[in-house]
């Protein structure tokens, strides 16, 4: 099997399987997020914000990280970088902001969103997969898969983005 990481591509304008997964994430992580604020008799437009509060410190945080850990401040601008460690402290970071400049119940809501992170977790590392990203150890089991960018192209690896999607 192989796996090739562009689904469209327009002029300057390439649209990958990574950024549609991403994009999913925040958007059913968000509704699930606003299902259990409602099942806790709370404002889902808590949800809303966090959303947006996590795709923005998201961003910063993961290509913070990214230009610290190559050395070069340029890396802020290339088209990679979206690191995962750093883009879960960002997003963490700016939610925990929002909820602290609303005076909400952080307790409360840090219960709540649990399970949309264990969502968004899920669908990203499916997106990691769709472009060649965290892949695993060689392999020879009949599941294993050659990523044509892979290191080396031929090499056939385990799934262990899948497995991770699977096993958060």
């Amino acid at each position: 099997m192989t796996v090739y990481p562009l689904i469209l591509h327009l002029g300057r304008f390439s649209l990958t399987g990574y950024g549609i997964m991403m994009m999913l994430g925040f958007l059913v992580s968000g509704w699930v997020y606003a299902r259990e604020l409602a099942r806790r008799g709370l404002d889902t437009a808590i949800a809303w914000d966090s959303v947006v509060a996590a795709v923005v410190g998201g961003l910063v945080g993961s290509k913070l990280y990214f230009a610290i850990s190559v050395g070069r401040l340029s890396a802020l601008f290339a088209r990679g970088g979206l690191v995962w460690y750093g883009g879960l402290a960002g997003g963490a970071a700016a939610v925990l902001a929002y909820i602290w400049l609303k005076k909400l119940p952080v307790r409360t809501l840090l219960d709540a969103v649990s399970p949309a992170l264990v969502t968004g977790y899920m669908l990203g590392r499916v997106g990691c997969f769709s472009v060649n990203d965290d892949y695993g150890l060689p392999s020879r089991l009949p599941w294993a898969v050659a990523f044509p960018h892979g290191a080396p192209p031929t090499t056939a690896r385990n799934l262990s983005e899948v497995f991770h999607a699977i096993i958060p």
